[in-house]
């Protein structure tokens, strides 16, 4: 079986005439009402809400497929240190449970001090 793929460049402007449509519709539309304006995109800032290192630890869980290789979706509980945003702890568990946790952060007690 070959798949043979096509780039897509939009509706051929011969058809968009013959079906009705001006090139000028969406000016229609905006003048009718039929327009609804898109938000402003906010331009995300790394915000750093601490002044020194260690000060405010990160500590999160998020449940994904992490390789297109596997079926099996995993869970990965990192650690950041949200000043310097280094990796303080990252482990992949099959089940996510408190006891991880708590593990995780016994590790960055005794690897880091607390």
């Amino acid at each position: 079986m070959v798949l043979q793929l096509q780039l897509y460049s939009g509706p051929d402007p011969e058809e968009v005439r013959s079906r009705g449509f001006s090139d000028d519709h969406h000016i229609k539309g905006k003048k009718n009402g039929f327009y609804i304006p898109k938000r402003e995109k906010r331009i995300h800032d790394r915000e750093i809400s601490t002044h020194y290192v260690g000060e405010l630890i990160q500590h999160d869980s998020s449940y994904h497929r992490w390789s297109p290789y596997v079926e099996q979706k995993w869970y990965l509980i990192t650690s950041l240190d949200d000043y310097s945003r280094y990796m303080l702890y990252a482990s992949l568990f099959e089940r996510e449970t408190s006891w991880r946790h708590i593990m995780a952060l016994e590790s960055l007690c005794t690897g880091y001090g607390f």
